[in-house]
C-alpha cells in the first residue's frame, strides 16, 4: 500500500515540477526605469549570468527538476523500491527541498513589485517541497521488512 503512495507522490512531484516551468515564461517582476515600467520574465532572471546567484539557483532547479522527472518515470515504469534505491531517492529529494527553499527565499527577497505568476511559481515550488518532505518520511515496504 505504501509503495502505491510513494509511486503516486513521485508522479505528483514530477508533474508539479514540470508545471512550475510554465510561470517562468511570463512576467515575474515589474520595475521602474527612467523610460517607464518594464517587466522582467522569470527565465530572464535565471539566465542572467551577471546575477550569478539567480543563475546558480536556476541550474540547481534544473537538476532538481530532472531528478523529479527521473523518479517520476521510475515510479511509472517500475515502481519497485529497494532499500538502496530508496536511500538514493531520499538524498535527491532532500537536495530538492534545499533548492526549493533557496529558490523561494531568493524570489521573495526581490519581490517589491512581484506579478501574479511569480506567486503561482512560488506556490508550485512550495507544493513540490511539501511532496518531497512526505516522500522522505515514507518508507517502502521492503525497507520496513528488512528493519523489522
Amino acid at each position: 500500500m505504501k509503495d502505491k503512495k510513494i509511486r503516486i507522490l513521485c508522479i505528483i512531484a514530477a508533474a508539479l515540477s514540470v508545471l512550475a516551468i510554465i510561470p517562468i515564461m511570463f512576467g515575474f517582476y515589474k520595475y521602474y526605469f527612467t523610460d517607464g515600467y518594464f517587466t522582467e520574465y522569470g527565465f530572464e532572471l535565471y539566465a542572467d549570468t551577471k546575477r550569478w546567484w539567480y543563475f546558480l539557483v536556476g541550474i540547481l532547479g534544473i537538476i532538481s527538476l530532472l531528478w523529479n522527472l527521473v523518479y517520476g518515470a521510475y515510479a511509472i515504469i517500475d515502481g519497485r523500491y529497494r532499500n538502496l534505491t530508496w536511500r538514493i531517492a531520499r538524498y535527491g529529494y532532500f537536495y530538492g527541498i534545499i533548492v526549493g527553499i533557496i529558490n523561494f527565499s531568493v524570489i521573495i527577497s526581490n519581490c517589491t513589485n512581484g506579478l501574479p505568476l511569480m506567486w503561482v511559481f512560488l506556490v508550485f515550488v512550495a507544493a513540490v517541497v511539501a511532496v518531497e518532505i512526505v516522500l522522505i518520511i515514507l518508507k517502502d515496504e521492503d525497507t520496513k521488512k528488512q528493519n523489522g
